[in-house]
């Protein structure tokens, strides 16, 4: 990706002369205009990433912080892991980065940040959707190796061995309810809302996964909002991106013991939390949240850009993760 097409205007609260050296290095290959600053007090910046240390954080900060509105397109707090974030700043956060990660984890969201900010030629355009036509038909030719498979295996087998129909058919509605999810994902635009109850959804989903729940956590429970009224939403890509948490959780934590799910109505949003107590979170995988073939297949992250701007710009669907004293948690805002 050429990323010197975009300037990004970003602003430091400059508390600590390594990081921001480690942030300039990484700069280098954006275009960019950076601002340094020592406080918030006569900050008056509109700018693309305010991006501030741990040693900046007080109350005096998130006071300010969240009276910026859209000001600031992205908040991002750069901490060490031990670092217990102040709860009144989570909701004005737009990412946590650890000092450990800040290389990959930053050049992802400035990637991310300028993909979908810069103009595009009409050639790349076209590419993305070629990469999405190849995609579809590898699935499609993977189903005719399965039929292939099962015709050359039944002829071999006695009668009352017919599992393998039954494999074949879960294959075969894996398949099928990929496509959907893939159909609700890239046309976001076309697909009509519904007007769904979202506790419903949540737990007949919670109750369709229940066997593999029970197995992998000790204690489960789900807190729903019983004062929350039915709300427009695509039930498909709600159910697809919290399946693809729950299979995220069962591929990147280290012994999961208890998991909590809760709905809470906001003021101008809803907030699906998931929260996971666990020894250990490998983060690398957690874009695939926004794949609507994960856990299947692993996509790359240009792919995964396009459907995750599908889902936050047509949706208005954002999710935020962070792993902090054993405890992984999901928020699942929905505007």
């Amino acid at each position: 990706m050429d990323n010197n097409d975009f300037l990004l205007k970003i602003v430091i609260l400059d508390h600590n002369v390594f990081i921001t050296d480690v942030i300039e290095e990484i700069l280098q290959d954006y275009s960019y205009e950076l601002i340094k600053i020592k406080s918030l007090e006569n900050f008056n910046e509109a700018c693309d990433f305010l991006i501030f240390y741990e040693e900046s954080l007080s109350e005096d900060l998130i006071n300010r912080i969240s009276s910026f509105a859209n000001k600031v397109n992205f908040k991002i707090l750069i901490c060490s892991s031990e670092r217990r974030i102040p709860v009144g700043l989570i909701p004005y956060l737009s990412s946590v980065i650890q000092i450990g990660e800040m290389d990959e984890q930053l050049k992802y969201l400035l990637n991310h940040y300028t993909f979908f900010r810069r103009e595009r030629t009409f050639q790349e355009d076209v590419e993305m959707i070629n990469k999405l036509i190849k995609e579809s038909e590898e699935y499609i030719h993977s189903i005719l190796e399965y039929t292939n498979y099962l015709k050359t295996s039944l002829k071999n087998i006695p009668e009352d061995k017919m599992n393998l129909l039954v494999q074949f058919e879960s294959i075969v509605n894996i398949f099928k309810n990929e496509f959907i999810s893939f159909e609700h994902f890239n046309f976001a635009d076309k697909v009509f809302y519904q007007l769904c109850d979202l506790n419903s959804i949540i737990e007949d989903l919670i109750r369709e996964r229940e066997k593999f729940l029970l197995l992998e956590f000790k204690k489960l429970t789900f807190i729903p909002d019983y004062l929350l009224d039915q709300i427009f939403l695509n039930p498909v890509v709600v159910r697809k991106l919290i399946n693809n948490i729950i299979n995220l959780i069962e591929i990147t934590t280290k012994n999961p013991k208890e998991l909590f799910v809760s709905i809470k109505k906001n003021e101008g949003f809803t907030e699906i939390r998931i929260e996971i107590q666990c020894e250990d979170y490998n983060s690398q995988l957690k874009n695939q949240i926004y794949s609507p073939f994960f856990p299947r297949r692993i996509l790359e992250n240009t792919i995964i850009d396009y459907f995750r701007n599908k889902i936050e710009k047509y949706h208005r669907i954002f999710i935020k993760d962070f792993y902090k004293n054993n405890k992984l948690v999901f928020q699942i805002f929905l505007e």
